[in-house]
């Protein structure tokens, strides 16, 4: 009976909380609260290009050796482009083993792969998708985002502000 009783009391106690929590955030006396949101529209002016190339072979090292001679091919096209150095990017390589799954449960090692990828940033906009192309003829095979963005995000205006004021 007692546990019952306890039980009950704890019960009602517990309900109350919330409501004592509740309290506690709204303080004594005349207050405003405000909430707002508010977002700025801009034209972007740069461009991050994300381009993987991947390759499998027998071997690591003649997998690593094609994925290099696609990516130095691509470096040409840049820069045939006017693409700086400065705003190319390619120093990330992996190599790891395939293997084909047999259906015993074995699994037996059908080669490598080697992949990289090319992080450029691009200025002008007009020669985004040229440079998509050049990375497809190159034989970079994915790309794997295009983010648009400003590179002077100084220029606009703070967000919320009303023209006029």
């Amino acid at each position: 009976m007692k546990l019952k009783a306890l039980a009950m009391a704890a019960m009602v106690g517990l309900g109350t909380l919330p409501v004592a929590l509740h309290a506690a955030e709204v303080p004594e006396g005349p207050h405003v609260v405000t909430s707002g949101t508010a977002s700025v529209d801009a034209t972007p002016d740069i461009a991050t290009l994300a381009i993987e190339v991947s390759v499998s072979s027998k071997d690591a090292a003649q997998a690593k050796k094609q994925v290099d001679e696609r990516v130095a091919q691509y470096f040409d096209f840049l820069q045939k482009n006017g693409i700086e150095k400065k705003d190319i990017s390619a120093a990330n390589l992996r190599t790891q083993p395939e293997y084909d799954y047999l259906k015993t449960g074995e699994s037996v090692l059908k080669g490598y792969r080697a992949v990289r990828q090319v992080q450029v940033t691009l200025r002008k906009l007009d020669k985004l998708n040229e440079l998509l192309d050049g990375a497809l003829k190159s034989g970079l095979n994915e790309i794997r985002a295009v983010e648009l963005g400003g590179c002077q995000p100084g220029r606009l205006p703070p967000a919320g502000a009303r023209e006029g004021d």
